[in-house]
């Protein structure tokens, strides 16, 4: 498994338990169970977000790298 495939894998499952915070949110009837559903989707965006942001720091590096090689493959 590569290391874009296990990305795409977590992100998913981060993806579906953000969801699944919004969804347990949305039907409490206790505060703090409110409070934890909106707990885990934001920590699941803020993981996500990290996720996209390694992403595109992999390929600016990887075009960094290019341009030091004087290859034009950008």
């Amino acid at each position: 498994m590569t290391d874009a495939t296990a990305r795409w894998i977590v992100g998913s499952g981060m993806s579906a338990l953000g969801l699944l915070g919004l969804a347990m949110a949305s039907r409490a009837l206790d505060p703090m169970i409110d409070l934890f559903g909106l707990g885990l989707a934001g920590f699941a965006l803020i993981f996500v977000s990290g996720l996209v942001k390694a992403h595109w720091d992999e390929v600016d590096r990887q075009r960094f790298l290019a341009r030091l090689d004087g290859a034009d493959r950008w």
